[in-house]
């Protein structure tokens, strides 16, 4: 967790494209359908079996019902344009502005047949420093159950903001994102980034290792699919 004030300052965005980049916003209920509860309760809290996938249900009821009766924690937002891509070896294409290599991971590629196209460049963000406040404020106090929740709970809510942003795009291929196996070039993160003017557009920046600013934020490519995929 960073210290406060690593945050930058985010213009709250409107639903709107300019110069090619499309900008929207969502809400935590309308998200709530594109949370990955399995993710969510196994992957991130730890719960498992039938006595704790109930458990973790009431503790997510439970934290939807303080979200419900304070102001609001999260803002989220997300913006993605069309990039154009071209070829330039069998696991790596030309695009943003630098080589990008896609190898093979467990028989899967994701660089459809031909040797030139366009992909969806998308961000999605959940926090602008009102969370990150509310998440010290719990480290601070002791209450280390309570803050791993929150996380778990932030960061799948960043990756279901990443799956509407990407359904708004009408991106319906595999996302894959900087620093995990389909795109292991974590500083794709700057280039994908400065294609949407993120940083003005939503408030999230990068760092030129491609760590991301607020925290709970995500960035990637969509490809078409092909038979290859």
């Amino acid at each position: 967790m960073e210290k406060r004030g690593t945050v930058p300052p985010m213009r709250p965005p409107s639903d709107r494209s300019s110069g090619g980049v499309a900008v929207r916003r969502f809400s935590v209920p309308g998200l709530l359908p594109l949370l990955a509860r399995r993710e969510l309760f196994v992957a991130r809290w730890g719960f498992r079996g039938a006595d704790g996938e109930a458990l973790a249900g009431e503790r997510l009821s439970a934290m939807l019902g303080f979200l419900r009766a304070r102001p609001p924690l999260f803002a989220p937002r997300g913006a993605w344009v069309r990039v154009p891509w071209r070829r330039t070896g069998e696991g790596s294409a030309f695009l943003l502005g630098r080589e990008i290599a896609f190898p093979r991971y467990r028989g899967r590629r994701i660089l459809p047949d031909g040797e030139a196209g366009d992909a969806v460049a998308f961000a999605a963000s959940v926090t602008d420093g009102r969370f990150e406040d509310f998440l010290h404020g719990s480290q601070a106090g002791g209450e280390a159950e309570n803050y791993h929740l929150w996380c778990g709970f932030a960061a799948e809510l960043a990756d279901a903001a990443a799956a509407a942003i990407a359904a708004d795009a009408g991106a319906t291929g595999f996302r894959c994102a900087p620093g995990y196996p389909l795109l292991p070039d974590a500083t794709a993160n700057v280039a994908v980034l400065r294609a949407l003017d993120a940083e003005r557009s939503l408030g999230v920046a990068a760092e030129p290792t491609g760590m991301m600013r607020p925290e709970f934020s995500t960035a990637g490519l969509v490809f078409r699919p092909s038979g290859g995929v």
